[in-house]
């Protein structure tokens, strides 16, 4: 409750925190009333969006299929302030927790051909299983599509999203957008003509840099 009439006998509730801005409730402006009008709206229907995407999904995530629909959201492609964000199915992605999160803080972006694509600083992380099998394993995987097609996410919905992703990782040096990270090793692809591709194995037991052609490096001092 943001403001309360006693003599009328009414009170003002704000559903969203952005209408705690608006000065004076009971007598908003023109604009604030078309501001807070259609804020009240998208809010009535994210319940019906999430139900409709994350049904369409098969109650799954689209990109690690956990089925555990306490855990899972409806994530939009592009968001609600977007020309093209409206509350349909083909603009929302049913995630989990962890990759809403991060899909929503470009942590991990998504391809128009349904290619996941992580954060290069989130790929050279080392940390526990949640990382590497959470985040760093789906990177390069095709998310999974609803059976209706007619529910299949928008592709050129999903380029628009991309090229925020790409935006970041265009600040983030050193690791290429097409860098791998699978149980304990990064290869490392190298885009051009005539370029070689690396592999760093990262297991204790096998410390070794080893090149495509199958010549091995010798090992580090100390190694």
């Amino acid at each position: 409750m943001i403001d309360d009439d006693r003599d009328a006998r009414e009170f003002v509730l704000a559903l969203d925190d952005s209408l705690r801005l608006i000065a004076d409730p009971l007598n908003p402006t023109t604009a604030e009333r078309t501001y807070s009008e259609r804020v009240v709206k998208q809010r009535l229907h994210q319940r019906e969006f999430r139900a409709r995407v994350i049904h369409a999904y098969g109650m799954q995530c689209a990109i690690c299929e956990l089925n555990v629909p306490l855990l899972l959201d409806a994530a939009h492609i592009l968001p609600d302030r977007h020309e093209l964000g409206q509350p349909v199915v083909q603009n929302g992605l049913s995630l989990c927790k962890l990759h809403h999160t991060a899909y929503d803080h470009n942590l991990l972006g998504i391809t128009r051909d349904l290619e996941v694509r992580l954060d290069a600083s989130l790929l050279r992380q080392s940390g526990g299983p949640m990382l590497l099998h959470g985040l760093q394993d789906m990177h390069g995987e095709r998310i999974t599509t609803p059976s209706r097609r007619r529910d299949h996410p928008d592709r050129e919905r999903l380029a628009q999203r991309y090229l925020d992703f790409l935006a970041v990782q265009d600040r983030t040096p050193d690791t290429p957008h097409n860098a791998r990270v699978r149980h304990g090793s990064v290869a490392v692809a190298q885009a051009g003509s005539g370029s070689s591709s690396l592999t760093l194995n990262t297991d204790p037991e096998q410390k070794a840099l080893t090149h495509r052609s199958g010549t091995r490096m010798p090992d580090a001092p100390g190694q």
